[in-house]
């Protein structure tokens, strides 16, 4: 009959010599550490967990009033959209207004320019005063039509500017709401890249599919 020491010494030798034999083979030197807690302490994994989950709780509490203040930005991008379209219809019309306005100031020294001769025929032919004061007349009254077209044309242009002035004052009063919250959610960006990682796991790349020809 078998002993109680043989026993023992019979058990031991058959877990310590394989468990010898796997050390040796990939390099491992078993500690107290390993012996006392093999399963890698779990308790300070779960602390861990617990502390990321806190952070995650913070994070989300943060980023909920800055995801509501970021979706009414986001509603205002349309009529911001549509403020800038009027604006660049306007502004297109700038230069035709101006090149007008630029004609018809031409138009008006060239209508102007024979008036000093006039006067000077005026005062040297006065037996002929009835008709140079009449083509006088029909030039000044060239000259009267000419203003008014300019005139015109410049107060076209003065209700453009106007329509432009409010309108480029909202746009970037909205631009400038735009990048302070975009500069407030950036701020939270290498957080939600450490944290990402750590709650959810890594991503995987979705798998390639072959489509035949």
């Amino acid at each position: 009959m078998t002993s109680t020491r043989t026993w023992i010494g019979i058990v031991v030798c058959l877990g310590l010599i394989p468990a010898v034999v796997l050390c040796l083979i990939h390099g491992f030197i078993p500690q107290w550490r390993d012996l006392s807690d093999p399963l890698g302490r779990p308790s300070t994994l779960s602390n861990e967990l617990i502390v990321s989950a806190d952070q995650l709780d913070k994070l989300t509490a943060e980023m909920a009033p800055k995801h509501a203040t970021l979706s009414v930005t986001i509603q205002d991008i349309s009529p911001l959209a549509r403020s800038l379209t009027e604006l660049t219809t306007l502004a297109a019309q700038l230069p035709d207004s101006a090149r007008t306005v630029n004609a018809a100031t031409t138009s008006v020294a060239g209508t102007a320019r024979p008036l000093p001769d006039m006067i000077s025929d005026l005062v040297a032919n006065s037996g002929q005063a009835s008709t140079t004061v009449g083509n006088m007349t029909g030039a000044v009254s060239g000259v009267t039509a000419r203003l008014d077209d300019v005139d015109s044309q410049m107060s076209s242009v003065q209700t453009t500017l106007k329509t432009l002035g409010p309108k480029a004052t909202t746009i970037s009063k909205t631009l400038n709401t735009i990048e302070e919250e975009a500069a407030r959610v950036a701020a939270l960006g290498p957080l939600l890249a450490v944290l990402g990682p750590a709650v959810n796991g890594p991503k995987r790349p979705a798998p390639h599919t072959t489509t035949g020809r």
